[in-house]
């Protein structure tokens, strides 16, 4: 294993104690191992590996939420050595672009709420304090504990936005134990708010004893008692109780924060049933389209998980690990299942998606598709501070082409004008211009930098043949404009728009 990779391990590691060595390439073989008796029960033939320019623009997509530089995408592809794949995945796991990609997956799935207007400011508070933890190498079990017992209130020197959560779910006992449950623990709990729902797996009173850590505590009075929630529109009052049963493990100094450390605790305990489960399946859901459980917030449903087994190999391993999402992203890219091509024969059914036989075709998200223009157009990548423009810039793009779970990248027409209109992609014009006066490239030179700049990709010989009889059409002196067209035609279509 790279020693680079180790390093980053070990800073991962720090911030969640102790843990075995976490083995990547173990728990890619043994994904690869569970998919293959399944594909085999079910008598289905999963295609080949992807090359290698389909894999790079998913690779950099997936794990660094943009894609490559034409220089980057040129150096890959024409780079022959056997461990290239494992080597770009090290280095995009680690990389600053990484956190801040995955500093918005999770603020998603953490506060779906958070794309509303009126909650912008918390919301890019809380990635970029998301951003900082992420590029620490901070454990995930470490991350949701640091977020569930945030103060309530601003405390000297203590500069964390992880409150957002608290805020954005306004402080309410009842949002905040939903929400928690949903987004750590795959539990959906909602339902049982109001009443007993005779096909829901929780009761009214499970519900209600989770909210109690979310309490506002009283001064005296048992620990327990403390917590203590009276049901709306009943006489009724709990005390804060496990949905799993069992004691809780309240801390042993008590303060305001009390009732969520200890609900934290329990949380993201090893012994937690649902835990490392859920944040593997939302990984799992992240890098594939589909989760090994559906849908990712009922993980304790009626509808069992696809691939059981190998989605408790997957927790415990990532619990093993010390809670690294490093650990978990490598070892999942790594995998055959990761990497296999979305081609699929055209006279045979595509099979299920749960048996991932095939990669998923899947559309760009907001900030991928903005940050995929900045790499194709040569422009810096915006930082996280909220006054700068680029990021302002961001926000703006990400919210016209949002998609929570984007499956296709089918377009709006005020989304396509917005593509083709819009400020980002107005940039394209110096790309266009650094090719076109570029003295030492040949036509054909000329349109594999810009398929590399768009698509990550050099163009088929089918493909080069129209766009350079379409070059060559315009005449002396008028090549800048038809260069405009084929790289603006390359933006526009379908290919960019997705991980291909």
């Amino acid at each position: 294993m790279p020693a680079r990779f180790l390093t980053a391990v070990a800073l991962g590691l720090a911030a969640s104690g102790p843990s075995r060595a976490a083995d990547p390439h173990k728990l890619a073989d043994a994904i690869d191992k569970h998919l293959a008796a399944a594909h085999a029960r079910a008598r289905v033939v999963p295609v080949p590996l992807a090359d290698d320019a389909e894999f790079l623009r998913c690779a950099y997509l997936d794990l660094a939420g943009t894609i490559p530089t034409a220089a980057e995408a040129a150096a890959f592809l024409d780079d022959k050595t056997a461990d290239k794949r494992a080597n770009l995945i090290e280095r995009l796991v680690a990389s600053p672009a990484s956190a801040r990609h995955f500093a918005t997956v999770w603020r998603r799935a953490w506060l779906p709420q958070s794309d509303a207007g009126a909650a912008g400011p918390q919301a890019e508070a809380f990635e970029r304090w998301l951003r900082g933890r992420l590029a620490a190498g901070t454990g995930y079990d470490e991350l949701v504990r640091e977020v569930l017992t945030a103060p309530a209130r601003p405390e000297p020197g203590d500069p964390s936005a992880a409150r957002a959560f608290l805020e954005l779910n306004g402080f309410r006992p009842e949002d905040l134990a939903a929400n928690a449950s949903r987004s750590f623990l795959g539990l959906n709990l909602d339902c049982a708010q109001c009443h007993d729902h005779p096909f829901a797996k929780w009761s009214r009173d499970q519900f209600w004893e989770t909210a109690a850590f979310f309490a506002p505590p009283k001064d005296a009075g048992p620990t327990a008692e403390r917590l203590a929630l009276l049901i709306p529109n009943t006489s009724r009052s709990v005390s804060p109780a496990l949905v799993t049963g069992g004691a809780v493990p309240w801390p042993k100094e008590w303060d305001d924060r009390g009732g969520r450390r200890a609900f934290a605790s329990w949380a993201t305990a090893k012994a937690n049933p649902y835990f490392a489960k859920n944040a593997v399946n939302h990984v799992w859901a992240q890098l594939f389209g589909t989760g090994l459980a559906e849908p990712l917030d009922v993980l304790a449903g009626d509808e069992p998980p696809a691939h059981p087994e190998l989605r408790n190999e997957l927790a415990a391993a990532f619990a093993d690990s010390g809670y690294d999402l490093r650990f978990l992203l490598t070892a999942v890219t790594r995998s055959k299942a990761y990497q296999r091509t979305s081609r699929w024969p055209p006279a045979a059914p595509a099979p299920p998606r749960h048996l991932f036989a095939r990669a998923e075709v899947r559309g760009l998200s907001g900030e991928q598709l903005f940050h995929a223009l900045l790499a194709a157009t040569g422009r810096p990548r915006p930082d996280a501070h909220p006054d700068d423009p680029g990021a302002k810039l961001r926000k703006q793009f990400a919210d016209r082409f949002r998609a929570d779970r984007p499956a296709r990248a089918d377009r709006t027409i005020p989304q396509a004008l917005a593509l083709m209109n819009g400020e980002p992609a107005s940039a394209a014009s110096k790309t266009v211009q650094a090719v076109a006066d570029a003295p030492f490239l040949s036509a054909r030179q000329k349109l594999d930098a810009l398929f590399l700049a768009s698509l990550s990709r050099r163009p088929t010989a089918a493909e080069a043949a129209p766009l350079l009889a379409h070059v060559a059409a315009a005449g002396t002196g008028r090549e800048p404009g038809a260069w405009a067209d084929v790289f603006w035609a390359l933006l526009n279509g379908a290919e960019f728009g997705t991980n291909h």
